[in-house]
């Protein structure tokens, strides 16, 4: 009914859009990440993808909560009540849709579409939609690569054929060791992902890009929080596209 997956920016919310079915990434914490190789630690959480909701709901009660073995997890109260999740009263709901969004010049036309018959259906149930300014939203790619790529070449640097994951000794030493497992167990794009970060964190640029990513991430948080004090959710397309074909994509990071 259901398949667990992990997100950093949008690796169960993508696949659930090209393939017409449901994904959910929860909040930061909901579930544990234990067992999951980290990537992005401050953004990586385990997602899931199902047919409905309630194919959702109902494993999403019983596996979120406090594990011990992970010290970013929550506890949730009201976390029971999703296994007997029921349709709640559209027509209370206050609908906001940042104008970024609708503005978009990589929307797919087929995606716009979608989008409007989608707001119109919240509008004839009786729900209040109204379009709403945040420009912070034009910052969060670029502070997402910079905390995204930073901590991952954070991560990863464990996986050097001594303590962890792939081991490729061809017995000439430690150095040719590390080079030769690090060269062969990641994948051209992760391997630009751990060069980019570096970069990034190195001596002469920490300061200017992944301190100020972060602060621009705070910045983000907090004019998202202060929309949710006026409105009960926030509409948007889950990707400006539709699926792209196989092997269409692999020359653009």
């Amino acid at each position: 009914l259901f398949g667990l997956g992990t997100e950093t920016g949008g690796s169960v919310r993508l696949p659930a859009s090209y393939c017409g079915v449901y994904g959910l990434k929860p909040t930061y914490g909901v579930l544990s990440r234990w067992g999951v190789v980290a990537y992005g630690s401050s953004l990586d959480q385990v997602g899931i993808i199902g047919h409905s909701p309630k194919d959702i709901a109902l494993p999403l009660s019983l596996m979120s909560g406090v594990d011990f073995y992970d010290d970013t997890s929550a506890d949730l109260p009201s976390s029971g009540e999703l296994k007997n999740l029921k349709a709640i009263d559209v027509s209370k709901l206050k609908i906001a849709v940042p104008k970024q969004f609708e503005e978009s010049k990589g929307m797919d036309a087929d995606v716009a579409k979608v989008f409007a018959e989608v707001k119109s259906w919240f509008s004839s149930k009786g729900a209040k939609i109204e379009t709403v300014d945040l420009p912070i939203l034009d910052a969060s790619i670029a502070s997402y690569y910079v905390i995204a790529l930073s901590e991952a070449a954070s991560n990863l640097s464990r996986f050097d054929g001594i303590r962890y994951g792939n081991r490729v000794d061809n017995e000439k030493g430690y150095d040719q060791l590390y080079i030769d497992t690090r060269s062969n167990g990641f994948g051209p794009e992760v391997k630009r992902r751990i060069i980019i970060g570096n970069y990034v964190l190195s001596e002469q640029f920490s300061g200017d890009t992944y301190k100020k990513g972060m602060s621009v991430r705070a910045r983000i948080q907090r004019e998202v929080a202060s929309l949710f004090e006026k409105y009960d959710l926030i509409l948007c397309p889950t990707c400006p596209t539709a699926s792209f074909k196989l092997g269409s994509k692999v020359d653009d990071p």
